[in-house]
């Protein structure tokens, strides 16, 4: 069912009717979702809230009532596909910044969790009979999502959290917090609409995919005491709080994830080696087939990944002594690794300049062919190539040298990588970087020699505006 208001308001109080009114002061209508199929009803007879400020009147022909999750799923995955379109629009047309966009899409993500997962607390707390939730459940934000660098086309990487409340005993605590994660899910990404579905990827939780969905704070104490990986740690530098109970994110943040993620003591050769083993069979594994390596903007040479590894990696090793590496962005990681000199400034600027120009051409391609499954695959044809090259400034015609330029900058970062993450001397690096471009003129579909000096043009234009 597709709800024609564009603001959802939830529950039935006295601070949802004021909301409710002041929004219809200045929008046609709005949505609004009640639990409770009755006190709809005796709002619709009587032209108000019957139970809170029943002396303001509202318009019943202007307000979208549901009260099924259905309906709620439709609204929520719709206010998502809007504002891909509002911020594409806006980062297309230069009148937002690469950096701008990301985090414009993160609040936006931020905002349908917190809404969907207050929605389902509600529903539930109706479900069990209670007056108040058994458990605090809380959203940590994971990966590009933890970072606030969320594409047009990202999933949300998260973690899911409950402690029962005081009065709770542990077993109706983790029944209720069960039963939540599932209305949540469901919501984003169930078959409750024809929305296209928001992905919760919760595959870095605690064990992965063989653990549970959602782990109780004294779970998680216990096994990221005693059984967290390498990885882990690191998959943690991105941790942030998303949505739901602040103070129980607050306690996982500061009591477990920082003394993991932000070590005193240095990585040993072996931490250090199973990081890379991870890395390179991650990529191979992951690496859709028949897609050539090159092509590949998050796990290709020189993409998103090498780029966030290798930063990553950096913050493990010094963010224990410097506190202001503790970010979660990867750009902002490595501004402060240039600033504190552990990276050359000829390094960031090859780091910098490959991660933002995939990123935009990542979300380019998903702008291109709105197939979120094809956003990370550097296309073939010319035509494709040109049709992404315009949301980068580009001529439509201009495709050729895009590719040129992309594929330019992954190769030196690639060169970067291998240096301070693989840990090559210069000559080892250089060598490899001149393998794989004499791999990559042999095939058929490559471009020539790029010119190296170009850059799109609209990522300069927002270079300069923020140097102003």
């Amino acid at each position: 069912m597709k709800l024609p208001g564009k603001i959802a308001i939830m529950g039935g109080g006295s601070w949802a009717t004021a909301i409710a009114k002041m929004f219809l002061a200045q929008e046609d209508s709005i949505n609004w979702y009640m639990r409770r199929d009755d006190r709809i009803a005796d709002f619709k007879r009587l032209g108000h809230n019957p139970a809170y400020l029943t002396g303001v009147k509202f318009d019943m022909k202007r307000i979208n009532f549901g009260s099924n999750i259905n309906e709620f799923a439709t609204s929520m995955r719709a206010m998502r596909r809007h504002e891909i379109e509002r911020i594409g629009l806006s980062w297309m047309s230069g009148v937002i910044s690469d950096s701008d966009s990301l985090k414009a899409m993160t609040d936006v993500y931020d905002a349908i969790i917190d809404a969907s997962l207050t929605w389902a607390v509600r529903h539930q707390i109706a479900e069990f009979g209670v007056e108040t939730a058994p458990a605090g459940i809380t959203v940590i934000a994971m990966g590009r999502y933890g970072g606030r660098e969320v594409n047009f086309s990202s999933d949300a990487d998260a973690i899911l959290i409950y402690r029962p409340a005081d009065d709770a005993d542990d077993g109706q605590a983790n029944a209720f917090a069960k039963k939540v994660v599932e209305d949540l899910r469901n919501i984003l990404q169930g078959p409750t609409t024809l929305e296209p579905k928001i992905e919760l990827d919760l595959d870095l939780r605690p064990e992965g995919k063989n653990g549970p969905l959602v782990r109780s704070y004294a779970s998680c104490e216990e096994y990221y005491e005693s059984w967290a990986s390498t990885w882990e740690r690191q998959a943690l530098l991105r941790a942030r709080y998303a949505a739901g109970d602040a103070e129980l994110a607050r306690d996982f943040l500061i009591n477990i994830a920082d003394p993991l993620r932000y070590p005193t003591t240095e990585l040993t050769e072996a931490e250090l080696q199973n990081i890379r083993k991870l890395k390179a069979r991650m990529e191979a594994e992951r690496l859709p087939r028949g897609v050539r390596r090159e092509r590949h903007l998050k796990l290709g040479k020189g993409g998103l990944s090498d780029v966030e590894w290798t930063v990553q990696l950096m913050q493990l090793q010094h963010a224990g002594d410097i506190k202001d590496l503790r970010v979660n962005g990867t750009l902002e990681a490595l501004d402060v690794l240039e600033a504190k000199k552990l990276i050359s400034a000829i390094d960031a600027i090859q780091l910098r300049k490959a991660w933002t120009l995939c990123t935009a051409a990542r979300n380019g391609s998903y702008l291109w062919s709105g197939r979120a499954n094809q956003a990370d695959i550097l296309p073939d044809d010319i035509y494709s190539l040109g049709g992404i090259a315009v949301y980068l400034g580009y001529g439509a015609h201009r495709g050729q040298h895009f590719e040129n330029d992309l594929l330019a900058v992954m190769r030196k970062c690639r060169d970067v990588c291998q240096r301070l993450f693989y840990g090559q001397t210069e000559g080892e690096a250089a060598a490899a970087t001149t393998a794989t471009a004499s791999a990559a003129t042999q095939q058929p579909q490559t471009a020539p020699r790029p010119r190296m000096h170009v850059i799109a043009p609209r990522l300069e234009r927002n270079r300069r505006r923020a140097q102003r």
